[in-house]
């Protein structure tokens, strides 16, 4: 209780334009205990989804019928991708992307 994760996103289209965005806020929902996520943006404050710990590596922040799936290969690199949800479950690897973090010599 009391931490949150706050993230700003942005939507734009084949033109580099921005045409959405919003705010998401993670926590602890205060009666369930579980983690979930509220959405700030044009048609208010509303929960909008949550986490699904699809491995000890691995994280899925669910929202609607999609969701960003995080594979933490090491402390410094991460993998992401998107899946839509179909029948009841989710598939694909969309967007699929490798981020590894900078370490500054001493």
């Amino acid at each position: 209780m009391g931490k949150l994760l706050v993230e700003r996103f942005t939507f734009f289209d084949e033109k580099e334009r921005e045409t959405g965005g919003g705010i998401n806020v993670t926590g602890m929902h205060p009666t369930s205990g579980r983690l979930e996520m509220w959405s700030i943006g044009k048609d208010g404050f509303m929960r909008s989804g949550g986490w699904d710990f699809v491995s000890d590596d691995t994280v899925a922040q669910r929202q609607g019928n999609n969701r960003l799936v995080r594979q933490f290969t090491d402390q410094n690199t991460m993998t992401a991708y998107w899946q839509s949800k179909t029948a009841g479950g989710y598939s694909g690897e969309n967007g699929k992307y490798t981020l590894k973090r900078l370490v500054e010599a001493e």
